[in-house]
């Protein structure tokens, strides 16, 4: 009995967690993972993308990190891009992305922006309402002006996420890969709640937008698994890890086992 009880809890326990990571990576809307794409082609007019100056210079490529994974590849300055990502005045809403530089094209001294903008059309780096931007080795937010948080590696893929609250015009920001191996909220001074660059007030956020500033001569950056959560701060992970699925197992094995044992009582 006293077997038969702990192994209720554990599947139970189990099945518990599994739900409740289940439906916040249900949450998430993909925008692109660049899948549909053939490599070498550019993503402007194709599943919702419309690029701006420099549109040439955003390029389906294979993965540097394994060749069965399609990413965007974002070259030289002054390209931009933008994609529907909707949050609607007075709600909170989460964008997710990977991003990755590289040491083997041009300086390894990338700069580049990615974050929700207010406009339809946005083309200039000050219409990112939620800018974060890689620069060189830092990573630095927008909070009245930019500033430093942590330092990212080149050869590395790095999971982000940007969380907007158009209630407050506010957001915050997450990252996770490389020397962080668990989520790690960005912070500057100990401030983790950063302003809105621009479209306060009662604006709805409209677009995820990306931009490649003039330090991004020569240099070449990666983009993958751009997701959306209209709805919510959601922190999930909508990629599925292996460890997700060992889990999967291992819950199905013990509902397995207490059904066995339920019929053999």
């Amino acid at each position: 009995m006293i077997k038969l009880r702990r192994t209720q809890i554990i599947a139970f326990g189990l099945c518990s967690f599994l739900i409740t990571a289940s439906s916040s990576q249900a949450a998430f809307v993909l925008l692109d993972d660049f899948e549909t794409f053939s490599v070498n082609d550019t993503i402007d007019g194709t599943n919702g993308w419309i690029s701006g100056a420099g549109g040439a210079n955003q390029v389906v490529v294979s993965d540097p990190a394994g060749a069965s994974n399609q990413v965007l590849s974002i070259s030289d300055s002054g390209s931009r891009a933008h994609i529907s990502a909707n949050v609607s005045d007075g709600d909170t809403g989460t964008l997710f992305f990977r991003f990755r530089s590289s040491s083997s094209v041009g300086a390894s001294d990338p700069d580049v922006a990615f974050g929700f903008t207010n406009l339809t059309v946005p083309s200039v780096a000050a219409h990112m309402s939620t800018a974060l931007r890689f620069d060189g080795t830092d990573v630095e937010v927008h909070d009245g002006d930019f500033g430093d948080t942590v330092s990212f590696a080149d050869d590395e893929w790095y999971s982000v996420w940007i969380v907007a609250n158009t209630a407050t015009d506010s957001w915050e920001s997450y990252i996770q890969g490389g020397a962080f191996t668990s989520q790690t909220q960005l912070s500057i001074a100990s401030d983790s709640n950063f302003a809105f660059r621009s479209g306060n007030g009662s604006i709805d956020m409209r677009n995820f937008f990306l931009i490649s500033n003039s330090g991004n001569a020569g240099d070449t950056v990666y983009l993958d698994d751009v997701y959306f959560d209209a709805n919510s701060q959601n922190l999930a992970n909508p990629i599925p890890e292996p460890s997700s699925y060992a889990l999967i197992g291992l819950s199905i094995g013990a509902l397995y086992v207490l059904r066995r044992m339920r019929a053999v009582s």
